[in-house]
């Protein structure tokens, strides 16, 4: 991939698959799969610890058209759509700070929204002793969570009122279409978790749910109460 496909400035052509290749070698040794393994007519010999899996499984791969040789390396071909997510891990880099800074400690909406996605479910009541210029109601509202917010300053109260009146937040479609209860939560996208296990053992594919993407209705817009 060129520098602009990766970054997203160029769009991948029609057809091509992002792949990687990963070598399947075992965690420690494994002596069990110590064996060599023809490939189109080669012979890839074995690693030093054994191959990560069966040879039965190995060739499983092979009929999926999951392998790949790279120099004398016998390879996994694991296609980027078998699991295009990436975990939040405990260092958060994207959070330096508001992008919009408009009260002097005003926190970034990222990590407040984290927080509440973490910790709680749609309809549920977010308290904010400390409004500032009133982010925490912000993100709260805009992911369908009921709030309370205070503060002892007049215009830091001002501020958070501005934010939120003049803004619109997305509907989400809801899990409960028949009687609108937000509490049943939202429909979330879903994506399929395919692993070197579920290919070779034949085991049904794991489906993920996207609790930080919920289906939007575009046909509607909300706005907040006074």
């Amino acid at each position: 991939m060129t520098d602009e496909e990766i970054s997203g400035y160029v769009e991948i052509p029609n057809g091509a698959k992002i792949l990687r290749l990963k070598h399947p070698a075992p965690i420690g040794k494994n002596e069990k799969n110590i064996y060599d393994y023809i490939f189109e007519g080669k012979i890839y010999k074995s690693p030093l610890n054994g191959w990560g899996i069966e040879k039965n499984k190995m060739d499983k791969l092979v009929k999926l058209k999951r392998v790949q040789p790279k120099g004398n390396i016998l390879n996994y071909i694991l296609f980027y759509n078998d699991f295009p997510i990436t975990k939040v891990t405990n260092p958060w880099n994207d959070t330096v700070g508001s992008q919009d800074k408009r009260y002097i400690v005003q926190t970034g909406d990222i990590p407040i929204q984290r927080c509440i996605l973490m910790t709680t479910d749609p309809g549920d009541l977010v308290l904010d002793p400390t409004c500032g210029s009133g982010t925490t109601a912000f993100v709260a509202e805009q992911w369908g969570r009921r709030w309370i917010t205070i503060d002892t300053s007049r215009i830091a109260l001002n501020i958070a009122k501005t934010n939120l009146l003049t803004a619109s937040f997305p509907y989400y479609n809801l899990y409960d279409e028949s009687s609108d209860d937000i509490r049943q939560g939202f429909i979330y996208k879903k994506v399929n978790h395919i692993t070197l296990e579920s290919l070779t053992n034949a085991e049904p594919i794991e489906e993920k749910t996207l609790y930080d993407q919920p289906e939007i209705d575009k046909k509607k817009l909300r706005v907040s109460g006074p």
